[in-house]
């Protein structure tokens, strides 16, 4: 499955690889001026070479890691939280790397997700690596962008769980402890084996167990939009005449920020917007979007019939405001399904009517889940009359 998302009008106009308060940490590597730079955050296990910069696969804007065959780079996690990193693999054989979490405390070790040769049959397929021990996912091998993702709980938490590019698969829940830090490895095979991967748009929540945006349904999304970066490729639907801002503080359910939209128009008026994400359609089929939404918090007022929709399908009608006496109490949402083609734009749209003068909405963390993968249907030829004679256009 190949993923080419984020190819965005983001990463290029905030300040990428922050870190926040209580651990958490993100980085698109856009923003590290020199190898030093980068390597003040991803240093590299002794006895090798962290990775460096490159800009021929490139996830987030200008800049991805490369690494090669004896580079291991590193970087430390909090203890409990989610890890999420995309890794490129461009197809080549032989090709063998780990993208390993290591625990400590009661129970050190490790899990990978990666690409090994299990002894079977190659490495047709994506692996898990639980202290050394290595089983197949399930999960092709293809070239392209794939997602790793990391749960990182104790056992009366839920454990700790792996997923890869959003599927689970037999094994994927180790027995492990507090998390320690990552590392990335492709010291294996032989000295002219061909293991060398690009990772971008890493990410660390600390506590993300406890954080109420990411429910045990979240952990089956496809791609977490948290508004980390400016709002730019959001705009003002037309005849609105309401502001978007990338805000970060204390009406934030996340450390990273959230998009507010305000508006101080008359309660006639139509308020909207929409934000696009490009390419971040990875396969054709039936998707839905969730999201967490806060409609008139405070002394603000709400927005009437607040909806939301996806690339024009899967409308849903929020209602009113939904907390006219909280200071920030979010709630989540979700649209209905859509039908969505690969490779194409995904486009959010927000829309009602002010109720007041002082209208505001903040939305914070889109969710893309992919329900059912789906050959596209072709659309039948569109017949034309010429001189009298029934013709019909050709299709590809």
């Amino acid at each position: 499955m190949k993923y080419s998302i984020l190819s965005l009008v983001l990463c290029s106009l905030f300040v990428c690889g922050s870190a926040f308060a209580g651990g958490d940490w993100t980085d698109w590597f856009d923003d590290y001026a020199n190898q030093s730079a980068l390597e003040a955050n991803w240093t590299a296990v002794s006895g090798f070479a962290s990775g460096f910069l490159d800009n021929s696969r490139v996830l987030s804007a200008t800049q991805s890691m490369k690494i090669e065959k004896g580079r291991k780079p590193t970087r430390a996690l909090n203890t409990q939280g989610r890890f999420t990193i995309w890794v490129y693999d461009d197809g080549a054989t032989p090709k063998q790397f780990d993208v390993e979490v290591h625990s400590k405390g009661g129970t050190p070790g490790f899990v990978a997700l990666g690409l090994r040769d299990d002894g079977t049959s190659g490495n047709d397929q994506y692996t898990c690596n639980i202290n050394g021990t290595v089983t197949k996912t399930g999960i092709p091998r293809t070239t392209g962008w794939h997602l790793f993702q990391y749960q990182i709980n104790n056992a009366d938490k839920g454990g700790w769980k792996v997923k890869l590019d959003g599927k689970g698969f037999p094994g994927n829940v180790p027995s492990l402890t507090d998390g320690d830090k990552v590392i990335i490895n492709t010291e294996f095979g032989a000295s002219g084996d061909t293991n060398t991967i690009w990772v971008d748009s890493a990410r660390y929540n600390h506590n993300a167990n406890a954080d109420r945006l990411l429910s045990a349904v979240d952990e089956t999304y496809i791609l977490d939009y948290g508004f980390e970066k400016d709002v730019t490729n959001w705009t003002a639907l037309p005849g609105t005449v309401n502001t978007i801002d990338h805000v970060r503080d204390d009406g934030c359910q996340s450390a990273t920020g959230c998009l507010d939209s305000f508006s101080a128009a008359p309660a006639t008026s139509a308020y909207g917007y929409q934000g696009y994400l490009v390419n971040a359609v990875p396969v054709s089929g039936r998707y839905k979007v969730g999201f967490y939404y806060v409609n008139g918090p405070h002394t603000f007022d709400g927005i009437n019939n607040l909806t939301v929709a996806i690339n024009g399908e899967g409308a849903v009608n929020l209602g009113s405001s939904n907390a006219p006496e909280s200071i920030w109490e979010y709630v989540r949402g979700e649209t209905g399904e859509a039908y969505l083609v690969a490779g194409t734009n995904l486009t959010i749209t927000v829309s009602g009517t002010n109720q007041g003068a002082n209208n505001l909405t903040r939305f914070d963390h889109f969710y893309l889940y992919l329900l059912e993968e789906m050959t596209p249907t072709p659309v039948p030829p569109t017949p034309t009359r010429s001189s009298g004679v029934l013709e019909f256009q050709q299709y590809e």
